[in-house]
């Protein structure tokens, strides 16, 4: 199954969008605040509850209160206020996502009738019954295997503030290794664990990196080095697989640029092996080498690729939102303008210092 677009109204920074995706890479690209992060949890806050709605379908779990509680642990507003998330400030309007997948359709609506959002009612499905949504993992910036010891304990008590992707991507990384993963996956763990310079493994609570020499906990690894470290154990145990919708909050933080083109080109690995990607970056290198695949796919290998642009004219207005095949097809790229006005920059220094050292010669 694959997320093929996305409508939202009224919530948080987005007024109104209608968003159409492709089946391989999307890449969300913009200026800080302009909502990239809260689209790519706005996708798996439909589909995660969706996903957990059918497992838990047996204990009779209300839909409403199912989709109330991912809200508030997904995005965690002030005293769970939920009409906080709602754009408009008339108690009228509503917040209204619609979220449509193959032949299949998601659609919720949130409205301020209780300032707290904990009546039933207050959000709802659209459909009687819920269409059963592909599986999905969401990867947070800040990478988590060195805080995964002790995690999820600490969360089910209630002694964390950390939001509910943290949790559920501590218990994507606990399940077993497959014995006999797929080949296309197992050469890709091949290729990863070479880079680490070892296999990764899971004793107790804990992550290490083992080689023949030395056994090193994830605590002593280089962070760039600990994200790797965790995309392997991810598809070394089936949580990433097969029409899984990976969705991944900057994977270039904290990576050398050697890394950064080796995580790309996972990507297009991963996308190629039939995984839809949505992903966020401030990366010059790693949006670049995207657009690179894009413009000169390799035979039939590379997948589809799609940029999206976020902007807003000013920190209390709309979000919009516009995409193109490669990076030159988007008109408003902070990424790409800001590298030229480095250049510019740099040019004019350089010019300075030219016309200072002319004027000591004479």
């Amino acid at each position: 199954m694959k997320v093929k677009g996305l409508q939202i109204k009224n919530f948080t920074a987005f007024e109104e969008s209608h968003i159409n995706f492709c089946d391989g890479i999307n890449i969300f690209i913009g200026a800080n605040s302009t909502g990239k992060t809260l689209l790519l949890k706005l996708i798996y806050f439909v589909l995660k509850s969706g996903e957990d709605w059918h497992k838990n379908s047996s204990n009779h779990l209300r839909e409403s209160e199912l989709l109330l509680s991912y809200l508030m642990q997904i995005f965690k507003p002030d005293n769970d206020e939920i009409g906080r998330l709602i754009m408009s400030k008339k108690e009228s309007e509503k917040s209204r996502i619609i979220l449509s997948y193959d032949n299949s359709e998601l659609a919720f609506e949130i409205n301020k009738k209780d300032p707290l959002g904990v009546r039933e009612g207050v959000i709802k499905w659209y459909k009687e019954s819920l269409p059963k949504t592909p599986s999905c993992i969401f990867i947070p910036s800040r990478e988590i295997l060195s805080m995964y010891e002790g995690f999820i304990q600490a969360y089910d008590k209630r002694e964390l503030s950390f939001d509910k992707t943290y949790y559920d991507l501590c218990k994507s990384l606990g399940a077993g290794r497959l014995k006999n993963p797929d080949p296309s996956n197992a050469e890709m763990i091949r290729v990863f664990e070479d880079i680490l310079g070892g296999k990764v493994v899971l004793k107790g609570n804990r992550f290490y990196v083992e080689s023949k020499e030395e056994l090193l906990e994830a605590h002593l690894l280089a962070e760039g080095h600990r994200k790797l470290a965790m995309l392997v154990q991810l598809i070394a145990n089936g949580s990433i697989e097969k029409d899984t919708i990976l969705l991944w909050d900057e994977p270039e933080a904290n990576l050398n640029p050697k890394l950064i083109t080796e995580i790309a080109g996972a990507l297009i690995e991963l996308s190629s092996l039939g995984i839809q990607i949505f992903l966020t970056t401030h990366d010059y290198l790693l949006s670049g080498e995207l657009s690179r695949y894009a413009e000169y796919p390799v035979e039939s290998k590379t997948p589809p690729i799609r940029f999206f642009a976020f902007s807003r004219t000013g920190s209390h207005e709309p979000v919009t939102v516009q995409s193109g095949d490669t990076l030159a097809d988007i008109k408003d790229n902070p990424i790409l303008d800001e590298f030229a006005a480095h250049y510019d920059r740099e040019r004019a220094s350089f010019y300075s210092e030219f016309g200072k050292s002319q004027g000591s010669d004479a």
